[in-house]
This record gives structure tokens, C-alpha cells and sequence, in this order.
């Protein structure tokens, strides 16, 4: 591995198995990309913070779960009502694969 931190190398490697900070995480290419929608109010927690709902390429370390990398954008889990992937419901706790299409959604007022 040549010339490695040991100790950054371990903080990294702790972060993956604690699905923290996921996020824009480039550790030896294992990356993927992802479509991440968020709708209504959580439109403003996108990493972009246009506060605007808008479809985002994202890139997110291999391993992410859908929560985890919800909580990488500080997206406060108790306004989430619905999530999908790929046009299926999801639970938050399936891990994200490579051109995954994620959906957000909060409660909804209407009938």
C-alpha cells in the first residue's frame, strides 16, 4: 500500500462499517453513483440546498444504505414518511447499488 496513514486508513474503514458520512466518499474507487430525489419540505436538506425539488446524480461509497446516507445529509429521519428505490418501497435499510433511484418523501396533507 506504500506510504499509508494507518491511523487515517482505520478512521476510514470505521466510518464504512458505521454507515456514517457516506457521502462524496472516493476510497480506493469504490464508488457508485445513485439518483436521489427528495420531495416537498425535505427538498431543502439536498446537497445542492436549492430547496427545490430536482432529480441529483450522486456519488456514495459502495455498502451505503438508503438511511445511511439520508443521515449524511442530516436529513432529520422523523419527517420522512415514504421511501422507494427504483419505483419499489423500501424500508431504509437495503444497501444502494450502482444507478440506484431513490425517492424521498415526507407526510402529505390532503385526501
Amino acid at each position: 500500500m506504500g506510504n499509508i496513514n494507518h491511523k487515517i486508513f482505520e478512521e476510514k474503514v470505521q466510518k464504512i462499517y458505521n454507515k456514517e458520512s457516506l457521502i462524496n466518499f472516493h476510497f480506493m474507487g469504490c464508488t457508485m453513483k445513485i439518483e436521489l430525489s427528495l420531495f416537498a419540505s425535505l427538498a431543502q436538506y439536498a446537497p445542492d440546498k436549492t430547496g427545490s425539488h430536482s432529480r441529483r446524480i450522486m456519488e456514495v461509497a459502495e455498502g451505503t444504505t438508503i438511511m445511511g446516507l439520508l443521515k449524511g445529509l442530516e436529513l432529520p429521519i422523523d419527517k420522512i414518511k415514504m421511501i422507494f428505490v427504483n419505483g419499489l418501497h423500501a424500508t431504509g435499510d437495503e444497501v444502494l447499488k450502482d444507478a440506484d433511484r431513490v425517492g424521498v418523501f415526507p407526510p402529505v396533507a390532503g385526501g
